[in-house]
């Protein structure tokens, strides 16, 4: 086989799992554009007002997690002073400030682990949020635009991958 032939054997095995995968992607989009069509929103003030829920309780997370960070940050300075007070403390009065030490590191570590552990769960509160807003903003995009009136096959997410479908087999069939 010539090194042509190979070429045009490979290419035309890519293509045709470009066109497989544009087929799974097409199918998908079908689904969330007939789903959305069913669970649309019935005015802008409603999605105006769902967006404005998400940002407003968004908000509130990003408040915690901020308190919750500096709570932590004022820790862990206390813990720097802690431990500068006991370096100045006479050599006499170590064994005794080593312990009270130990107990007051311990006591803000603890907190600090706590706290973090609470930001973390925030975290995943919040990260969510965020792609929820940017759906709903696309979603009144949609809205303003009418997308919600077009038949399906004229919605511009399958629009585009039906001509990127045309484009591939176009290619096929120049190598075939």
């Amino acid at each position: 086989m010539s090194t042509k032939t190979n070429k045009s054997a490979n290419e035309l095995k890519e293509l045709s799992a470009l066109l497989r995968r544009l087929d799974q992607i097409l199918e998908r989009t079908q689904q969330v554009v007939k789903q959305e069509r069913k669970t649309r929103p019935t005015s802008e003030a409603t999605l105006k007002a769902e967006i404005n829920s998400l940002i407003a309780t968004k908000a509130q997370l990003n408040n915690k997690i901020n308190r919750l960070k500096k709570i932590c940050a004022k820790r862990k300075e206390e813990i720097k002073d802690w431990q500068e007070h006991f370096s100045n403390v006479p050599d006499l009065e170590k064994p005794i400030a080593k312990q009270q030490l130990n107990i007051e590191v311990s006591r803000r570590l603890k907190e600090i682990s706590d706290k973090e552990e609470e930001i973390g769960r925030l975290y995943l509160e919040h990260n969510p949020l965020v792609g929820e807003i940017e759906f709903k903003k696309i979603q009144l995009e949609a809205f303003y635009a009418g997308a919600h009136l077009l038949p399906i096959e004229e919605d511009p997410r399958i629009k585009e991958i039906l001509m990127k479908k045309e484009r591939v087999l176009s290619q096929i069939n120049k190598l075939t």
